[in-house]
């Protein structure tokens, strides 16, 4: 999975899983299914800019530079820099989760 990764993104790496079911856990270098048959499956890849994306075999083989270069937004050059920071995800402690969620 490895060198799929790094044929398409140079540097790209396979991270793991995260298996289905009620607890949130997150299988590293794990395959599912044994491996076989996966071309389809979301797992986990890091992208050169460190961004961890769950796409499948054939999703990751079909993104765009763009999409694979992972460009992180300077909060410093950003209009909305204030807000951004002031996020309850940006602040130790409890608050929302960035997704949304408690």
């Amino acid at each position: 999975m490895d060198a799929v990764a790094d044929r398409v993104a140079l540097g790209a790496e396979f991270v793991g899983t995260v298996p289905e079911g009620d607890k949130i856990a997150f299988a590293p270098k794990e395959l599912p299914r044994d491996g076989v048959d996966i071309a389809d499956v979301p797992v986990c890849w890091r992208l050169p800019s460190g961004r961890v994306e769950c796409w499948s075999l054939e999703r990751l083989t079909a993104a765009t530079a763009d999409e694979l270069a992972g460009l992180r937004i300077r909060l410093e050059d950003d209009l909305y820099a204030p807000v951004l920071e002031a996020a309850p995800w940006q602040r130790g402690g409890g608050g929302m989760a960035r997704g949304g969620g408690a």
